[in-house]
């Protein structure tokens, strides 16, 4: 079965990383610990948003939550054409340090166990015979992920370091296709021996060239630079036998996403199953907002199912340990 895993904020959320709602507090927190010129770029970030938050006093609009403030920024520009273009640039290293001065460092932490385990689990890793990492041969899987940070790829380092430790000739090495025309900082890769991990990230990374990175706002997809990204994940949702969100509340402001996925199920023949982890308040209201989206006879046929956990507690029901397997065909050692 080729499952597609759509990853949202909560999917990051288990290492730490804020939500966009906590994006605010979360770059107070570590403002102390910066430096200049990037303790300037947070200034200016910092006085647009104490500027609109006059706004308070007529309209009802959450400012703690960078989305709705990146959103007015891109407007006012879009419109007035004034100094908020001098903030681009300074939008994105606001967001580049929040998110990289929160990401876990060792390897050896239990949080990148974490995403190790649902890896092995959602894409397929296992240890052949000789102690290397490998995907099962039959695995279609892939990824498409809503977030910048860098925790799939810090944990496909993992794979590859170990098997790099390795005494055998033939060494896999999981490479990441992210799209066509998507350069990253590990473009030079491209072994014989490469596995093919493929992970559409659709607001860009922080390993993409040219800062690609798309603020989150209502002008998301107006960008060529990241079509291939797009590309890429309506191909894999066109696919799927299988759809995962994980960590995602289908936010009534992600129509763009909501067209992405009418579009790709629409080419689906085969979309057997689809499911939903995240948590959920007493009122139900993510739960409502998915079954409104998506037919109810889903519910009725058991095609559709909402697991109202987050994704650390949805993901203890993973393996510890990674099946050791033979695979032939791969190759001399």
């Amino acid at each position: 079965m080729k499952t597609t895993y759509i990853l949202g904020a909560g999917f990051s959320r288990a290492a730490g990383l804020p939500l966009m709602n906590d994006f605010y507090l979360t770059s107070k927190d570590i403002y102390p610990e910066l430096g200049s010129p990037t303790k300037d770029s947070f200034d200016r970030v910092f006085k647009f948003w104490n500027e609109y938050s006059s706004v308070k006093h007529y309209l009802n609009v959450d400012f703690f939550n960078v989305e709705e403030l990146l959103s007015i920024i891109e407007m006012n520009h879009y419109l007035a054409k004034d100094e908020s273009f001098n903030l681009q640039k300074d939008i994105l290293i606001f967001i580049r340090e929040v998110i990289k001065r929160r990401t876990p460092i060792s390897s050896k932490s239990d949080i990148y166990s974490l995403y190790k385990a649902f890896l092995v689990n959602a894409i397929g890793v296992i240890k052949d015979k000789y102690g290397l990492y490998r995907l099962t041969q039959d695995s279609e899987n892939s990824i498409i992920s809503l977030n910048y940070d860098l925790l799939v790829e810090n944990t496909i380092d993992l794979f590859n370091n170990e098997n790099a430790k390795s005494q055998y000739v033939d060494r896999p090495i999981f490479i990441l296709n992210y799209g066509e025309n998507i350069e990253h900082d590990k473009d030079n890769l491209s072994p014989q021996n490469a596995i093919e991990i493929k992970i559409a990230k659709l607001h860009g990374s922080l390993n993409f060239a040219n800062d690609l990175i798309i603020p989150p706002t209502w002008n998301k997809t107006n960008n060529e630079q990241i079509k291939g990204a797009w590309q890429l994940a309506y191909e894999q949702l066109s696919s799927a036998n299988k759809i995962v969100f994980i960590g995602y509340s289908l936010p009534q402001t992600d129509s763009y996403i909501k067209y992405l996925l009418i579009n790709g199920i629409k080419e689906n023949k085969n979309l057997k199953r689809i499911e939903v982890i995240n948590p959920d308040d007493e009122q139900g209201t993510t739960r409502k907002r998915y079954s409104s989206f998506f037919d109810e006879n889903l519910t009725d046929k058991k095609m559709f199912e909402y697991i109202p956990l987050k994704f650390e507690e949805w993901a203890k029901s993973f393996p510890k340990e990674i099946k050791v397997r033979y695979i032939p065909d791969v190759g001399v050692y």
